[in-house]
């Protein structure tokens, strides 16, 4: 809200014109307003709804592509959740046949199933306006995406959420080509040798052999439980590391 002082403005008619939208708004729909100032010392109050100046926030899209590592095979139905930082609304875009997913009216009517989120055709709207497909689905704002476990993605290394900023109207952000890599298969190799390290060992009344275990494909800091049967004096028993 904005004052100015009892005495600032002489007799006469005035117009009041928005010159800059606040961060986020458009100016395009702010209508002027005209008053009078016809009283010594009275203040005009236009705070009533039909002197207030409204503003269109911006409202923007996103649009990209799933695949997966190697054949480059388009994955379809892997739903992406998107939730404002700000609000924590959150509403849930699925791919089509071909790895494609939008927010975009074009793609889907943000009337079609408003964020049903079960398939690509579901439309998404955040806010709580009623869903208009001459604007887009996300309001002005810094949105976190989150790909969601699902049976197309199953062996695949997810994405890690990531974040966009919606701050141009009508403006449809391309987040490109988003790549799930292969889970990286776990394998071991055990190897047995004398202490010196010879891989001929000699019979013997007493023999000691070194038995080194090598696992690949590991993420560092994962605990791994390895269990072995070490078969001594004849009898197997069990040995936990």
């Amino acid at each position: 809200m904005a004052s100015t002082s009892a005495d600032l403005l002489p007799y006469g008619k005035f117009r009041i014109v928005e010159s800059e939208a606040p961060d986020g708004y458009l100016t395009d729909g702010a209508k002027p307003i005209d008053f009078a100032i016809t009283e010594n010392g009275k203040i005009v109050d236009l705070t009533d709804e039909a002197h207030s100046i409204y503003n269109q926030i911006k409202r923007g899209d996103i649009e990209g592509v799933k695949i997966g590592a190697g054949t480059h095979k388009r994955l379809a139905d892997v739903p992406f959740r998107i939730t404002s930082k700000t609000t924590g609304e959150s509403h849930v875009v699925v791919t089509d046949d071909n790895g494609q997913f939008s927010t975009s009216a074009d793609w889907a009517s943000h009337k079609h199933n408003t964020n049903a989120g079960k398939t690509s055709e579901d439309g998404v709207w955040f806010g709580a306006s009623e869903p208009d497909d001459s604007k887009g689905a996300l309001p002005y704002d810094a949105y976190i995406i989150e790909e969601l476990k699902c049976e197309s993605n199953k062996g695949f290394e997810l994405i890690p959420p990531f974040e966009i900023v919606v701050s141009r109207n009508n403006l449809v952000i391309d987040l490109g080509t988003l790549t799930d890599e292969y889970e990286k298969e776990i394998s071991i190799h055990t190897t047995a040798t004398s202490k010196d390290g010879e891989k001929t060992i000699l019979a013997g009344k007493e023999v000691t052999i070194v038995d080194t275990v090598k696992l690949d494909g590991l993420t560092k800091g994962t605990k791994i439980p390895v269990k072995r049967l070490a078969d001594v004096k004849g009898r197997k028993r069990r040995a936990n590391h």
